[in-house]
This record gives structure tokens, sequence and C-alpha cells, in this order.
């Protein structure tokens, strides 16, 4: 058909070429990014400063929980030995607002006894009883509540509860979950 590129220049005329000066060079910034640059008018360093301002004033608020941000991803064993005089946090959600409302609180409390599965007696969501006949599963946690002296508890109560791993707090976020009080985190080194 053609014998030479002359041919080809002679009958389609010069094929148009890309000029390298043309393409801008791999990590230059274009036009935009040089105008936007100029236009910020926020550093960095204000609008980090910014950030965590914030994040302090909504956890004074109690909109944001920063308590959750440091809790280990997995719960501990449920034994004595992980448990026994540990400080918790459990998510009670069935209190009611003086306005009759329900709400969901995190609810501070002492494990005085892990059940092993074959000697401890007693029934969820009740205190110890001598007359108690059915074994609680291994793992369920005899818990002291802190008294709330701002809702008119005066003395500390007592109940057996049935907490689950699936519960713990990285996990869930309905009724019984639970983690580690702050002051527990404190004392594991896990807390600013």
């Amino acid at each position: 058909m053609f014998d030479s590129v002359s041919e080809i220049v002679h009958t389609y005329g010069e094929i148009a070429t890309l000029r390298g000066n043309t393409l801008k060079v791999l990590g230059t910034p274009t036009c935009d990014v040089e105008t936007i640059e100029r236009e910020i008018e926020v550093s960095v360093q204000k609008l980090e400063a910014a950030a965590k301002e914030e994040q302090a004033r909504r956890v004074a608020a109690g909109i944001t929980d920063d308590v959750q941000d440091v809790m280990p991803f997995r719960a501990p064993p449920m034994t004595s030995e992980h448990l026994l005089n540990k400080r918790l946090e459990i998510l009670w959600g069935a209190y009611t607002l003086p306005d009759g409302s329900r709400t969901k609180m995190w609810c501070p409390c002492t494990v005085l006894r892990v059940a092993d599965g074959s000697n401890d007696k007693g029934s969820h969501g009740k205190s110890e009883s001598a007359r108690a006949r059915k074994l609680l599963p291994a793992g369920s946690v005899l818990i002291k509540w802190d008294p709330d002296t701002e809702r008119g508890e005066d003395e500390a109560t007592v109940m057996w509860l049935v907490l689950s791993p699936e519960k713990w707090t990285t996990q869930w976020e309905g009724h019984l979950a639970w983690r580690w009080h702050p002051k527990q985190l404190a004392e594991r080194g896990n807390r600013n």
C-alpha cells in the first residue's frame, strides 16, 4: 500500500504528535492546587487545636464517650482471676428519667464474685439468697452497684448478672453491655 513514510505524509498530511513539554511532570501541583493553598485561611495546627477543643467540649457535655476510645478490643476472660474486685461499668438500658422517658446509662459497679458454674446458686438480676436452687452459669458475676446519690439511692445494690463476652462494649451498644470503669483503666495504664 505505502512504501515509505513520505508517501503517508504526502497522502494524509503531517500527523500531530504530543510534545513532552505539554504534559505535567508527575507530582507537580496544578494551578488549582496552588490557588487553593494560597486561599487556605486556617493552618493545620490551628485546625488540630480546634478539633481537640471541640472534642473536649463534646465529652464534657456528655455527647461523646472518650472511655470507649481507649477500651481494649477483647473482653477479659470471665474468671475470678481477671474480674474479682475489679471496677466495671454496665450499660443499664431501663433507667427512667423524671419526665417518664427511658434512657440508657453507664452504671459503675464492683465485681464481688465470679460464678464457677458448679457451686454458685442464684438468679439473674437478683441478690444472693440462701434459698436459691439454680446453678448460675460459669462467668456470672455478683456485682455491687455504686449508690446513685443524685437519684436518691443511699445504699449499694447487690445482684447477680450474666455478662456475655459478646456484649463487651467495643462490639455491643445495648442493654448489659459492659466495659472497664475509667478508674480501672487508669490502674491498668490504658488511660491518659
